[in-house]
């Protein structure tokens, strides 16, 4: 059967009347989902398009249809990461087919797409909301390493395709380890709530995975708003591209962030990641630099030629000013302009704060309650469109707190850099 006949079985299928609606669901939680994680649907054409969303959203209708070829291309199209799917369309995954039942609950994994930095495990639930509550190791021990995790849709509904990320930034992921994957009823389940199922999985990574990545040592020095940089080498892996830099030690500011896209010699464009850490410090250093950027996988595309463009940067000075923050007196110094008012409570042995924010632009300073900071404990922010941001603090002392003001500074022309 070639592509045009496989196309003609394609359309003539009937979609089950049980599937009525997905279409439309599909369509706003991705809508939702690109506030989120950034990332658009790839462009599909006319019924197509719709086949795509069917085929992601359902299961048992994917696996109806899996004896046409290029239903697989359309599944892949449905991912909305674009890493995830060149690796997938590319033949690169590792087969799982495991089934966990508890307390009536079924968790069907399905795959996962890993290297030695990050592991994709792709999903499904009968019913509840599941969340990556823990890694360890093997043998169920201390896993003795950092890791992350984020999942991609915790709105899915039953037997709805999803997945999760582990990043293990600072070290190689081990070959093999456990999670604790926990089902909640509700998508806004909180942290102190009694999960519904919870399932231990041992999961090991094949060597060839392990082995995927490969580094080009660059060693490019340039400038950067007035602050010298290096660009000591790109990692190509699977699941991302990792741009490694460091900073001169003369410099006036250390480098929090940046905003940056990869093009290849044939136009192609690699933007940020699509779920999982974007950028981190080395461990052991206790500045808030942030060596280590990922963006958009580009192993599977062959290019023999990428540029890296800067577009703008964060900076947090050496010398910067701090905003303070003080529980007792309810006072604060330094507070930026965009901030109308604050808010702290004392909870248990926490504090929950909330600023009233306005929208702003330019490079004016502002404070990051996720940065750097004087306080301990265990924190965890959000924010709520344009008008609040929430930090919560668990286990902390404190009275009086302290927060760097950082600096966004647009480059005016985007920094060009050859990497190869």
């Amino acid at each position: 059967m070639n592509r045009a006949e496989e196309l003609a079985a394609l359309n003539a299928l009937e979609i089950p009347s049980a599937l009525e609606g997905t279409v439309e669901r599909a369509k706003k939680r991705r809508a939702g989902r690109r506030l989120r994680l950034g990332i658009p649907l790839s462009s599909l054409a006319g019924a197509a398009a719709a086949f795509v969303i069917l085929v992601n959203v359902s299961v048992p209708f994917a696996l109806a249809c899996g004896q046409i070829p290029i239903l697989k291309d359309l599944v892949l199209a449905a991912s909305g990461n674009e890493s995830l799917k060149a690796a997938l369309e590319s033949d690169y995954y590792q087969i799982l087919n495991q089934e966990y039942t508890e307390n009536g609950i079924t968790l069907k994994l399905y795959c996962m797409v890993a290297d030695a930095h990050q592991v994709n495990v792709f999903l499904s639930l009968s019913a509840g909301h599941g969340c990556l509550r823990g890694v360890s190791a093997a043998d169920g021990g201390e896993l003795g390493m950092s890791w992350s995790a984020s999942l991609d849709d915790p709105g899915a509904r039953p037997w709805e395709p999803q997945y999760f990320t582990v990043d293990f930034a600072g070290a190689a992921a081990p070959r093999s380890f456990t999670i604790r994957y926990d089902i909640y009823e509700d998508a806004d389940w909180s942290w102190e709530d009694e999960p519904l199922a919870s399932f231990r999985v041992p999961l090991t990574l094949n060597q060839t995975s392990l082995d995927s990545a490969r580094a080009v040592e660059l060693g490019t020095r340039f400038e950067l708003d007035g602050q010298i940089l290096t660009l000591e080498r790109v990692i190509l892996s699977p699941t991302h591209t990792q741009i490694d830099l460091s900073g001169q030690e003369g410099n006036t500011a250390w480098l929090t962030g940046l905003t940056f896209q990869l093009e290849d010699e044939q136009g192609n464009v690699y933007d940020t990641v699509h779920n999982g850490i974007s950028s981190f410090g080395d461990p052991g250093d206790s500045s808030p630099f942030a060596a280590h950027y990922r963006i958009q996988s580009t192993y599977f595309s062959q290019a023999e030629h990428l540029t890296l463009r800067i577009s703008s940067a964060r900076w947090l000075d050496k010398d910067c000013p701090e905003m303070v923050l003080d529980t007792r007196t309810r006072t604060a110094e330094n507070l930026p302009e965009y901030v109308k008012s604050w808010e702290a409570q004392r909870e248990g042995t926490g504090w929950n704060f909330d600023f009233e924010v306005e929208e702003t632009g330019g490079s004016f300073p502002f404070f990051d309650p996720s940065g750097y900071g004087n306080h301990t404990g265990t924190g965890y922010y959000q924010r709520e469109g344009s008008t609040h941001t929430y930090l919560t603090l668990e286990d902390c002392d404190e009275t009086c707190f302290r927060f760097p003001l950082y600096y966004n500074r647009a480059t005016g022309e985007d920094t060009a850099l050859p990497l190869f």
